[in-house]
C-alpha cells in the first residue's frame, strides 16, 4: 500500500502465506516499504511516545485507560461472533452514531480466502463477524484509502501487526493516520497458513466434496468451523477439536517472534 510506483505485489508462496514480490524494473529503491514493515522492526518505545506521549507502566498491556469484560447485547451478534461479538457491536454503533463513515473489516470468499473490504452496510458487517484463520491481505485496501481525496473517517479492525504497519506508515503518510480514526485490535495468537485449512478439510475427509467455506468461528462460543458440501448439507467441526492442529503446525514463523498479542496500540 505504501509503494508509490506499485512495484510490489502480494502472492501466495508454497507454504500458504502472502509474501511480497518486487518488480525490480519498477522499483525506485526509496526504501519506504522496509521502513514501515512491522516484520522488520517495531520500536515499542517510539510508538508509545508518539501515540500516547508516555511510556507504559504495564509492560505487558502497554498504555490503557481501563480494562473491561463484556459481550454484545444483541443475541444475534453475540451468537455469530467468535467470543462475544464486541467488535461487531462497536462497529455498528460507530456507524450509527456517525463516529466514522466506513468500516474496514474482513469477509470470507467462497474459496475460503479472507478478503478485506470497506463498507458502511450493516448486513455486510454482520456477515464479516468471526475469526478468519488464514492470511488477510488487508494492506491491499489501504492503497485505495491513501489515494482517495476526501475527509472520510474509517474504523479499522485488525491484528496487532497490521496496526503496527498503519502507525509506522502514518509517520510518512499523515493522511493515512488521519483517516484511520478508530482502531479496534484483535487478540492474536498468530496468522495461520492457508494450507492449515486444507489440512483440516483433508483430515475430516471433506476436501473432495466441499462447495464453500462458511466460517471458522461463530454459532455460539467457542464456535465451529462450518462448510457447505456439494449436496448443500453442512459439515461442522468444533473449535476445540480442529484449532490445536492449526495453532501447533501452521503459524507463520514471524508470528513466533511477536510480543504484542493484545494489540497494544489499538484504541480498543
Amino acid at each position: 500500500a505504501i509503494c508509490s510506483v506499485d512495484a510490489i505485489k502480494l502472492n501466495f508462496n508454497e507454504k500458504g502465506f502472502y509474501v511480497p514480490y518486487v518488480n525490480q524494473e519498477e522499483c525506485i529503491n526509496c526504501g519506504l516499504c522496509v521502513k514501515v514493515c512491522p516484520g522488520v522492526e517495531v520500536n515499542f518505545e517510539e510508538l508509545n511516545l508518539r501515540e500516547f506521549n508516555k511510556l507504559p507502566e504495564d509492560t505487558y498491556l502497554s498504555n490503557f485507560i481501563g480494562t473491561y469484560l463484556g459481550h454484545a447485547t444483541d443475541e444475534r451478534v453475540r451468537y455469530n461472533g467468535s467470543s462475544g461479538g464486541i467488535v461487531t457491536a462497536l462497529a455498528l454503533y460507530a456507524l450509527k452514531e456517525k463516529i466514522v463513515d466506513e468500516v474496514i473489516v474482513t469477509k470470507l470468499r467462497k474459496d475460503g480466502r479472507p478478503q478485506a473490504m470497506v463498507t458502511s452496510d450493516r448486513v455486510e458487517i454482520l456477515n464479516s463477524s468471526g475469526s478468519k484463520y488464514a492470511p488477510v491481505p488487508v494492506n491491499t485496501i489501504l492503497k485505495k484509502i491513501i489515494k482517495e481525496d476526501n475527509k472520510k473517517k474509517y474504523l479499522f479492525v485488525g491484528l496487532p501487526c497490521e496496526i503496527h504497519g498503519i502507525l509506522k506508515s502514518g509517520k510518512y503518510l499523515p493522511k493515512l493516520k488521519e483517516k484511520m480514526w478508530l482502531k479496534i485490535g484483535l487478540f492474536c495468537g498468530g496468522t495461520v497458513s492457508l494450507i492449515g485449512t486444507g489440512f483440516i478439510l483433508w483430515l475430516y475427509k471433506i476436501d473432495k466434496n466441499i462447495k464453500e467455506i462458511l466460517k471458522y468461528r461463530g454459532e455460539g462460543w467457542p464456535g465451529v468451523f462450518s462448510v457447505k458440501m456439494k449436496d448443500d448439507s453442512h459439515k461442522k467441526i468444533s473449535f476445540p477439536e480442529y484449532y490445536p492442529y492449526l495453532g501447533a503446525y501452521y503459524i507463520n514463523p514471524r508470528c513466533r517472534l511477536c510480543i504484542d498479542h493484545t494489540a497494544e496500540f489499538a484504541d480498543i
